[in-house]
């Protein structure tokens, strides 16, 4: 079974502001940068090639991007609110990593891509 996982270490710079519209209606603003500091990939597949050794390749250019807004209702005891939010990743491509097999360098250059990533949502929840 082929298994990866992609981590990233940042420095998160951001806002957050709150404007208050009348007794019981509340509204957010946030705003994050995010600069990448280090990412890693690392990918381990034993089915597939038995003897082979895990792939570890990092990155160290790129940065995220995290906007929100968050609309929240007071009931008293509870209350009720809806944040639509957007979130973007640029990462450039990783550095040249040689890999082979059983730590013999037979195998060949590898990195990872130029990646893109754009995540759109909605969370909605109940707060006590």
């Amino acid at each position: 079974m082929y298994a990866s996982k992609t981590t990233y270490f940042y420095i998160p710079i951001g806002s957050h502001f709150i404007l208050d519209v009348g007794d019981a209606l509340s509204i957010s603003l946030n705003g994050e940068f995010d600069w990448l500091v280090r990412g890693r990939f690392n990918a381990h597949a034993p089915d597939f090639y038995a003897n082979s050794d895990n792939l570890s390749i990092s990155a160290s250019k790129g940065y995220g991007v995290f906007l929100s807004a968050k609309a929240e209702l007071d009931f008293g005891p509870f209350g009720v609110f809806a944040e639509p939010f957007w979130r973007y990743w640029k990462v450039q491509r990783s550095s040249k990593f040689w890999y082979g097999v059983d730590g013999v360098p037979n195998g060949g250059y590898s990195r990872t891509p130029f990646n893109i990533t754009r995540e759109y949502g909605i969370r909605a929840g109940i707060t006590f």
